[in-house]
């Protein structure tokens, strides 16, 4: 990202200029809303607008690199548009640009106001939703289907008609 490598791990995140070979740790500070409020850092993810995604076990966050600060999104059950959960697993964008968080709670779509998510969980009444709400891994395969691998197998889900479908070779 910026032609610097990005290292996500359970000590926090770090940046690496290969040209230098500095080493920038985002320092943790669980009292400001712009900052990394966790250690646990799971899963990065560039966007088609050249944004970074830091998904963590305390939600996800947006870098913002002119300000060298965070937007955070983080599940709050007073707020039902708020990310599904916190435990997030998984980033990726679908061919339309739109932004997916998996989580162990279920999955997130980021909104267009880019503020807001509309939320998939497993329903046992619903063939069309997720088999499990743990989302462990996503890929995004240009033609409108999100795979996601989940605690009870693969799921498809279209983009477009937000139906999930169960994969069996």
């Amino acid at each position: 990202y910026l032609g610097k490598v990005w290292l996500a791990n359970f000590s926090g995140l770090c940046v690496i200029d290969p040209e230098t070979e500095k080493v920038t740790n985002f320092t943790v500070d669980r009292d400001r809303k712009d900052q990394l409020t966790t250690h646990n850092v799971i899963c990065l993810f560039e966007d088609s607008k050249r944004r970074m995604w830091v998904g963590s076990d305390d939600g996800v966050f947006l870098y913002n690199r002119k300000k060298n600060t965070f937007v955070h999104y983080q599940h709050s059950a007073a707020q039902p548009g708020s990310l599904v959960g916190n435990s997030v697993r998984g980033i990726v964008e679908d061919s339309d640009g739109t932004i997916w968080i998996g989580t162990e709670q279920g999955l997130s779509m980021l909104l267009p106001d880019g503020k807001t998510f509309r939320n998939f969980r497993h329903n046992q009444v619903d063939q069309n939703s997720l088999s499990s709400n743990e989302v462990y891994a996503m890929a995004s395969d240009g033609k409108g289907k999100l795979w996601l691998g989940t605690e009870e197998g693969l799921n498809i889900l279209d983009v477009k008609s937000l139906k999930v479908s169960t994969y069996k070779p």
